[in-house]
C-alpha cells in the first residue's frame, strides 16, 4: 500500500506494476476506452463510511456523438455496500468532461452484474453534444462502505484481481452493446490522503484569503469548491469548509 499526499485535483502516480487483464472485450469504438493494462486506482477516505475511487487514465476512444449512449459500472467488491455517484473527469482534474450526465440505471446495473461476475452498479448517459476522441479521462466513483471498514480492507478487496470496472457504449436502455465494452480489474491501488480543505489556496496557512478564495469558487460554481469530492457543489461543501476553517485540520 502506498500513502501519498493529495493535491486538490486528486491525482496519483502510477506504481511500476503490471497485472494480468481478467477480461477484455472488443475495443469500445465510442464513449470510453480502457488502458491496455489494469488501471491505477486511487482511493481516498471521505468520512467513516464513504470513499472516492478514482480509476486513472482512460480516454474517450473514438469519441461520441449526440444520439449515442454510454455506460460505466463499478463492481461492489468486499466492503462496498453501494456505488452512489459516477463522473468522468479530465485526467488529473476535478473537471467533468462535457457531453455526459451519468445516472444510476437498473438495466445497466443488471447487465454489468452479470458481466463483472458480481453485484455492480451501472451508470448510463445519453451523449449531449459531441465528445471529442482521445480525451484523457479519470473515472470517479463515490461509494458507501460497511461501518468499521478500514482503508487496508478496501485496498485488499480491490487488489484481488477480480473484475472491477466496465465501460463502453450502451443501447438506449443502458445495456452495454455487445462487442463495444471493456472490463478491467484494478491495477496498483494507491491510498491518497485528503488535503486540509481549509487551506483552500494551498499556501500552507489557514487565513482569510482561504475563506474568500473558497467563497469565490463556491458562488462561481467552480469544481474546486467540491471540497467533499462527492461530484456535486452544494451547501454541504459550504458547511464542510466552514467546519474545517474554524476547527482546523
Amino acid at each position: 500500500m502506498t500513502i501519498l499526499s493529495r493535491p486538490r485535483s486528486l491525482t496519483c502516480t502510477a506504481a511500476m506494476l503490471v497485472l494480468t487483464v481478467v477480461a477484455v472485450v472488443k475495443v469500445a469504438i465510442a464513449c470510453s476506452h480502457a488502458p491496455p493494462q489494469p488501471p491505477v486506482v486511487c482511493i481516498t477516505r471521505l468520512d467513516a463510511t464513504h470513499y472516492c475511487i478514482l480509476i486513472k487514465n482512460y480516454n474517450t476512444g473514438g469519441g461520441a456523438q449526440q444520439g449515442q449512449f454510454c455506460t460505466c459500472a463499478l463492481r461492489q467488491l468486499g466492503p462496498i455496500v453501494s456505488v452512489d455517484a459516477f463522473h468522468m473527469l479530465r485526467c488529473g482534474t476535478t473537471i467533468p468532461v462535457p457531453g455526459w450526465n451519468f445516472v444510476a440505471n437498473s438495466v445497466s446495473s443488471q447487465a454489468w452484474s452479470q458481466l463483472l461476475g458480481g453485484p455492480a452498479t451501472g451508470f448510463a448517459s445519453a451523449v449531449q453534444g459531441t465528445v471529442p476522441p482521445e480525451t484523457c479521462l479519470d473515472l470517479k466513483f463515490i461509494v458507501t462502505v460497511a461501518s468499521g471498514t478500514t482503508t487496508a480492507q478496501m485496498v485488499a478487496a480491490l487488489s484481488t484481481g477480480a473484475p472491477l470496472v466496465g465501460n463502453g457504449e450502451a443501447d438506449p436502455n443502458g445495456r452495454p452493446r455487445q462487442g463495444s465494452f471493456e472490463i478491467r480489474p484494478a491495477g496498483p491501488v494507491m491510498v491518497v490522503t485528503p488535503p486540509c480543505i481549509a487551506d483552500f489556496n494551498g499556501d500552507g496557512e489557514i487565513t482569510s484569503q482561504d475563506f474568500f478564495a473558497f467563497l469565490t469558487a463556491f458562488f462561481n460554481n467552480s469544481a474546486d469548491a467540491d471540497v467533499n469530492n462527492d461530484g456535486v457543489i452544494s451547501s454541504q461543501d459550504f458547511f464542510d469548509f466552514i467546519a474545517a476553517f474554524f476547527n482546523g485540520c
